[in-house]
């Protein structure tokens, strides 16, 4: 996946993996929950001519729904918490975190 924040002053993107689990089946609807390990890769703009980046290590677990419409096709919403084991990277204005913990 791939987020741009701040008008494309700070960026990530991830690669997640990790099993799911669906909870039950109730008519149509299957609540599930999810677990996993990624990478994740940050970049910050500091100003107009600086910019930071780094690759970090996290874990991610959530939940959601999904719909199921016809036999093939879902319609599904979900949350996930991110936990990014990062670095300080040290810079002119002083130590600064890419790492984050953050909701989709």
């Amino acid at each position: 996946g791939y987020s741009s924040h701040s008008n494309g002053k700070y960026s990530k993107l991830h690669l997640l993996t990790g099993p799911r689990l669906n909870l039950a089946n109730y008519d149509r609807i299957i609540p599930f929950v999810n677990a996993g390990l990624g990478f994740y890769r940050a970049s910050r703009e500091l100003n107009t001519t600086n910019s930071l980046s780094g690759t970090m290590f996290g874990v991610h677990m959530g939940g959601g729904a999904d719909l199921q419409l016809t036999k093939e096709t879902f319609f599904g919403a979900a949350m996930t918490y991110h936990q990014l084991f990062g670095s300080n990277k040290e810079t002119t204005l002083g130590p600064i975190d890419l790492a984050a913990n953050y909701i989709t």
